[in-house]
């Protein structure tokens, strides 16, 4: 097996979950510990994975309702200028 290829993918295995917690944010933060917590739970896969959605859904929820509440405010403050 060429040795630049090998290079790529474990490069790409290494890279993609770091990149996907940097775009994601606390909603991929939240899912890891949900399916962390299944896992160790002992949860089946099925529901494992369910929590990890309903984990990653709310904290995605709760930190676009703090950022329109904050565009909202700061909207508000440039209107009583």
């Amino acid at each position: 097996m060429n040795e630049k290829l090998v290079a790529g993918i474990v490069a790409a295995a290494v890279i993609s979950p770091v990149c996907a917690i940097c775009i994601l944010g606390p909603a991929a933060i939240g899912t890891l510990l949900a399916g962390t917590f299944g896992w160790l739970g002992d949860f089946g896969p099925l529901a494992t994975l369910a929590l990890m959605i309903a984990a990653g859904a709310l904290l995605y929820r709760h930190f676009l309702r703090r950022k329109v509440q904050a565009q909202s405010n700061h909207r508000d403050l440039d209107q009583q200028r």
